[in-house]
């Protein structure tokens, strides 16, 4: 984990496909806190996705 003043970079290091998945964020600070999930899709190289969502 890497810390620059208020922005935070998580590494994940030889990332397989096997890391794919939904990943939770909890954050907390004097103002209050706040929870997210984001699904990461790892793939090999030159593999393409098999399907594409727009958000």
């Amino acid at each position: 984990m890497e810390v620059k003043g208020t922005e935070v970079t998580i590494t994940i290091d030889k990332v397989t496909s096997e890391d794919s998945g939904r990943y939770g964020i909890f954050v907390k600070n004097k103002y209050g806190s706040e929870t997210g999930q984001v699904t990461i899709s790892v793939f090999k190289h030159g593999e393409e996705p098999k399907e594409l969502k727009k958000m």
